[in-house]
């Protein structure tokens, strides 16, 4: 069965891009397209694809207000914010958010059908570059309790060959994954 997606971006040359993309790729189902946030919410209230692709910025609704709604919700569409900024208050935001993706426009067509796969499995997926930029401040979403907290820095700290990537996505699967059952974890690019 194909993956559905929606997509919003408000700049056309970028979403018909994209669009094209994600329509050539036989494992997806392009549902819709949305130029503004207001629009992308109101289709994923409706056709509740599996992955919404959003852009972090749009008139209406940002990408991270929509995913706030997503999540407040409770639906089960899988969030990928696809933007030109990698900024952590934006990946932070995101990913609090309930973003399960962050993805940059830079990224090849290889990875975003990875970032999509991986989203829509139930997994979590960072841009290697977007993961190298988190990777240089300790990240704990503040939703830990203080023991988990601790516990989590003290591994930190004895196990600094540990890539980045795998540990960032360690802390933040604790948080945001914590419906997903044991068996299903280990498929995911991100186990802990």
């Amino acid at each position: 069965m194909a993956v559905r997606i929606l997509l919003a971006d408000d700049h056309p040359l970028t979403r018909s891009g994209i669009a094209e993309f994600v329509r050539r790729e036989s494992t997806f189902e392009l549902v819709a397209e949305a130029e503004d946030g207001i629009s992308a919410w109101e289709m994923i209230q409706e056709l509740r694809p599996d992955v919404a692709l959003l852009d972090i910025r749009m008139p209406g609704l940002d990408g991270v207000a929509v995913a706030q709604k997503v999540k407040n919700e409770g639906m089960n569409t899988a969030i990928v914010m696809l933007t030109s900024y990698d900024a952590q208050q934006y990946v932070i935001a995101s990913l609090r958010a309930g973003a399960r993706g962050f993805v940059l426009k830079t990224v090849s067509p290889k990875e975003l059908t990875t970032a999509i796969n991986t989203v829509a499995k139930g997994g979590l997926y960072l841009d290697p570059e977007v993961a190298s930029v988190m990777g240089e401040q300790d990240f704990i979403p503040e939703q830990l309790s203080v023991r988990e907290r601790e516990k989590d820095s003290a591994a930190r700290k004895s196990q600094r060959n540990f890539s980045s990537v795998k540990g960032l996505c360690r802390l933040i699967l604790r948080r945001y994954m914590t419906s997903w059952d044991h068996a299903t974890r280990r498929k995911h690019y991100c186990s802990p």
